[in-house]
């Protein structure tokens, strides 16, 4: 059976408890609740179903199916040409494009997003109470694993909310931001600083390493194959904790404490940290290998996700009809559809007539719309076969642990090692007088488009200005609240 048929059969067993702990009310909980709550956790088939909804939820459009991976996150980042004014037939690209926040469609989709994470966080805060309490469901070591991804989930959650809702940390780290949630439920709590909201993930994240000292990943690898291509011993692992990709894994966390401290203006420790993930004997290196440019050429099987290199990535079920609806070159109406300027796109990847003539395999999934102006990309589109890309949106790749080297490094070299297994020869030999931050900055827009991290990063370096996402556009001018979307209303009055 592949992964995407388990998926499927696991769907509407994973979210049972999400809909009995997302109801309406959350502060009700019914007799008939705490029953089916009480006998979800009595099994430990239940209990992995459980997790899975969790992931399921993370990849709904609310949070990592669009909003915080390819569409509002990437509008935020000027990644998309914003429109031909307010009034065209897509509001919301024109209106975020602009950071016009006071809008009532802007203000409902930050709302969506908000629910969703905080909803989310719930989830596993019920999950992580209710496994805590049970003896005997699930072996030890198993435990702690599905213990310390939640842990790790929660502090991912939590991040993104502060890197979005929090404010500009290298100058504000002590205003109040958002709540950190740790109970399963919903009750007023006081908005905290920035820096100590951080403290609690790293200390989340420092948890979950802990848990995850067992995570098979460590010493078998991602197992992604198909069971007659595995190893013995990796036959021996239940296949619940094979795909580790697919979950937030050991390596993962840690990929994501070195993004949490590179977010705390952290640099020394985030680098440290990172050099030893990439140094680490039989690590990250090793068991995420670059992608070839066989794999990313396989005709029908075009993996433009690089997706041996992926940490951690979730299940996208929406994927396809929303890349049908957003970026397909069938949409007629330029307005309607979330493209890219096709000038912005050649200086991004360094060419002066056509992107095509790049030997940057990033390079390989954007195609050029009916109007050669603008440019759809196709990172996300439906391969002709069923492939392990399937339905996968990156959350964590190990190449931001080169860019964090080379920026707490000042080294050139690391930004080489990914442009080299991108098909690129390195800064020095197309460049004389290469400014370091402007490379680091040229790589993520590359790199993780559709994956949410541009944003953050200009968030992060406090960028005065951002390249324009409209065709031989100015520079934006990105003041302080341009970076700050309001924290919903509804949360402010309670």
């Amino acid at each position: 059976m592949n992964y995407i048929d388990k998926i499927k059969r696991i769907i509407q067993a994973g979210l049972l408890f999400i809909i009995l702990s997302g109801c309406s009310d959350w502060l009700r909980v019914d007799p008939i609740d705490q029953i089916l709550e009480d006998q979800i956790f009595s099994s430990e088939y239940n209990v992995q179903t459980t997790l899975n909804g969790i992931y399921l939820k993370m990849g709904e459009n609310s949070l990592y199916g669009r909003e915080l991976s390819n569409r509002t996150i990437e509008l935020l980042a000027q990644q998309y040409f914003n429109g031909e004014g307010a009034s065209d037939d897509y509001p919301l690209k024109f209106y975020v494009s602009n950071y016009t926040y006071s809008e009532d469609v802007v203000k409902n989709i930050f709302s969506v997003i908000w629910t969703g994470a905080y909803s989310t966080i719930l989830n596993i805060n019920n999950f992580i109470e209710k496994l805590d309490q049970t003896q005997g469901v699930v072996l030890q070591n198993k435990k702690d694993i599905l213990l310390g991804e939640a842990y790790a989930l929660r502090a991912y959650m939590h991040l993104d909310m502060l890197r979005l809702f929090g404010p500009v940390y290298t100058t504000d780290s002590t205003t109040f931001s958002i709540s950190y949630y740790t109970e399963p439920k919903v009750a007023l709590r006081d908005r905290e600083p920035a820096s100590d909201v951080l403290n609690k993930i790293i200390e989340d994240i420092d948890k979950a390493l802990k848990l995850l000292k067992s995570d098979p990943v460590i010493t078998e690898g991602v197992m992604t194959a198909a069971e007659e291509n595995l190893s013995v011993s990796q036959r021996e692992i239940d296949p619940f904790y094979r795909n580790r990709n697919r979950r937030i894994n050991y390596y993962a966390a840690a990929v994501l404490k070195v993004r949490a401290l590179m977010y705390g203006d952290r640099k020394e420790e985030a680098g440290v940290l990172a050099k030893s993930l990439l140094e680490e004997s039989s690590g990250i290196p090793d068991k995420f290998p670059w992608t070839s440019s066989e794999q990313v050429f396989n005709l029908n099987r075009e993996d433009y996700v690089f997706s041996s290199e992926v940490l951690f990535g979730i299940y996208s079920a929406n994927m396809y009809s929303n890349w049908t609806n957003d970026f397909s070159p069938g949409i007629t109406r330029i307005s309607r559809l979330l493209a890219s300027a096709t000038s912005n796109l050649m200086k991004i990847f360094d060419v002066t007539s056509s992107i095509d003539l790049s030997t940057d395999m990033r390079a390989r999934h954007w195609k050029v719309y009916q109007d050669a102006a603008y440019m759809v990309n196709y990172k996300f589109s439906r391969s002709y076969y069923e492939t392990n890309v399937w339905y996968f949106q990156p959350l964590i790749r190990k190449s931001e642990l080169y860019y964090v080297l080379a920026e707490c490094e000042s080294n050139f070299a690391y930004i080489d090692e990914v442009r080299i297994h991108r098909g690129l020869k390195t800064v020095a030999e197309i460049k004389l007088n290469a400014v370091l931050d402007t490379e680091i900055q040229n790589e993520y827009m590359r790199e993780f488009f559709g994956e949410g991290q541009l944003f953050y990063f200009y968030k992060r370096k406090n960028l005065p200005s951002i390249q324009n996402g409209s065709p031989g556009g100015v520079a934006i001018s990105m003041e302080k609240d341009k970076y700050i979307p309001p924290i919903p209303q509804k949360e402010l009055d309670q």
